[in-house]
């Protein structure tokens, strides 16, 4: 399968907030809700063979909500652990793989948001809509950590 991308070896998962400023200065998030269990969550995926981290944030955002792969990325502090038994694909991973690292980003974006089939809808909120709508605890606190470092003037570093 030469050229073809796969599942990467060594599993980790990425997810990505978009975030955009308005008019009157307040911050807004992007939270999608997936099609299969109905939670909320940023733009979240898988790394591929081959791929760098930040290669897979945008592949993940360019494939679930069409932003274009030329947007800037900003990598969060924030790293989790997710059981290998909520994906699909850990039947393929080995008995070996018990937990996925989860990278976290966030990228300005004042485009259209166009949604894969992975999810059914999305909504921009402020943070603490958005944070009570997240279903896991370690992407509340990547969330955290971005308004945080938005309201410190603190992303980019």
């Amino acid at each position: 399968m030469r050229g073809e991308k796969t599942m990467a070896r060594a599993p980790y998962n990425i997810h990505v907030f978009l975030y955009r400023i308005t008019g009157n200065g307040n911050k807004e998030y992007a939270i999608l809700r997936r099609s299969d269990d109905e939670r909320w969550q940023g733009i979240c995926g898988g790394g591929e063979d081959g791929e760098t981290i930040t290669e897979s944030a945008l592949r993940e955002a360019n494939e679930e909500a069409g932003l274009p792969e030329s947007n800037i990325l900003y990598k969060l502090d924030s790293v989790s652990y997710i059981p290998s038994t909520e994906f699909k694909a850990s039947e393929y991973w080995g008995k070996d793989v018990i937990v996925i690292p989860m990278y976290y980003f966030g990228t300005l974006y004042n485009g259209n948001i166009t949604l894969s089939d992975e999810h059914s809808e999305y909504k921009w909120c402020n943070f603490n809509e958005a944070r009570n709508l997240i279903y896991w605890h370690d992407q509340k606190n990547a969330l955290w950590e971005l308004n945080e470092r938005l309201e410190r003037g603190l992303l980019v570093r």
